[in-house]
């Protein structure tokens, strides 16, 4: 089991939506969180991760918002390698 922190899935949400244009809520980026944390040994793996839902509360969104820019360093950092593949609904 890993377990990330709530910085860590803040991160996740803000990558996947500056980087990838994907809004997902905390939930929905929980295992992108616990990938970008360093937590998991994925060298040399292909890793699929399902990013789901986009049901984050307006207020947190506009807080994350407001906060990306004191943490944008770190998300570009841990973002290196994360690429999002869209599937056709």
């Amino acid at each position: 089991m890993i377990t990330v922190s709530e910085d860590e899935i803040s991160q996740a949400i803000m990558l996947l939506l500056l980087k990838d244009k994907v809004l997902t809520g905390g939930a929905g980026a929980l295992g992108a969180a616990a990938l970008l944390s360093g937590k998991l040994d994925v060298t040399g793996k292909k890793v699929v991760i399902v990013v789901s839902g986009a049901n984050i509360d307006p207020a947190a969104l506009q807080q994350l918002l407001e906060n990306t820019h004191t943490s944008l360093k770190s998300i570009q950092r841990n973002s290196a390698n994360l690429r999002v593949q869209r599937e056709a609904s």
